[in-house]
C-alpha cells in the first residue's frame, strides 16, 4: 500500500529537490550527467525516467516499476526518433511498408 503524504511532507520534499539536497532521488547527477554528454531535452528525460526506474526498483512495488520501465522504453524510443530526425508517424509508415514488401499485413496504425 502506498503511504499518504501530508501537504507539508510533499511541500518539503518538493523544496528539497529544488535545492538538491533530497537523498532518494539524485537531481544532481541527472543534470551533471546530462551536461557531460551534451544531452539535448530529450536525453535529460531519458536520464530522469532512468533514475526514476532505479528509485523505484528500491522503493516501489511491481506495478510502479512495470510503468518506470515502460516510461524508460518511451523515452528511449523518442530519444532514438530524435536522432533519426523522424516523426513517429514516419516510422509507422516505413515499418508497414518493410512488413508490406516481406508479405506481412501492415501492424502499425499511423496516429
Amino acid at each position: 500500500m502506498a503511504e499518504q503524504l501530508t501537504q507539508e511532507e510533499i511541500d518539503s520534499i518538493l523544496k528539497n529537490i529544488e535545492m538538491g539536497e533530497n537523498d532518494d532521488i539524485d537531481t544532481i547527477s541527472i543534470i551533471r550527467d546530462a551536461t557531460e554528454s551534451l544531452a539535448r531535452p530529450k536525453s535529460i528525460t531519458l536520464l530522469a525516467m532512468i533514475k526514476r526506474l532505479e528509485w523505484a526498483r528500491k522503493n516501489e512495488s511491481f506495478e510502479n516499476i512495470r510503468e518506470a520501465r515502460k516510461a524508460v522504453h518511451e523515452a528511449a524510443f523518442n530519444n532514438w526518433l530524435a536522432k533519426k530526425k523522424i516523426s513517429r508517424s514516419d516510422y509507422y509508415l516505413l515499418m508497414n511498408r518493410e512488413l508490406v514488401k516481406r508479405g506481412y499485413l501492415p501492424r502499425f496504425r499511423n496516429y
